[in-house]
């Protein structure tokens, strides 16, 4: 898992897949993003990611519509007028604007057991001002 910058169409998105943006909406475009692992898109844990963010700064979470709204991000988050596709699979992006630096703690992508073996991880992406 590491931090990407200016998020664009092409742009790989995930540390342990070859898939790349494609129709990334204008919102995102230009951001810092978290280059996560597929592979983490079953494993639960509270405390997954960890993030130290700038005041004025928004974040957003594009997160798998087939999967269950985990309790941390419908806590944190709030519905964007945004979406993307990810491999076919539609993927409802979240905001959260920061007022004053902090750090956000995100966690499990799902609460479900049996979530299907293709579901997406969910995307960070950060953007200033």
């Amino acid at each position: 898992v590491h931090v990407e910058s200016d998020a664009q169409d092409g742009k790989k998105i995930l540390t342990d897949r070859d898939q790349a943006f494609s129709g990334l909406p204008a919102a995102l475009k230009g951001a810092d993003y978290v280059q996560a692992a597929a592979a983490d898109a079953r494993y639960n844990a509270v405390d997954l990611m960890e993030i130290a963010v700038k005041a004025g700064s928004t974040v957003f979470v594009a997160h798998d519509d087939r999967l269950g709204l985990p309790d941390w991000l419908a806590r944190q988050f709030k519905p964007a007028d945004v979406s993307l596709t990810v491999n076919g699979h539609a993927m409802k992006v979240f905001h959260h604007t920061v007022s004053s630096d902090e750090s956000l703690t995100l966690g499990t992508n799902t609460e479900n057991a049996n979530a299907p073996a293709d579901a997406s991880m969910y995307m960070v992406f950060v953007k200033g001002q």
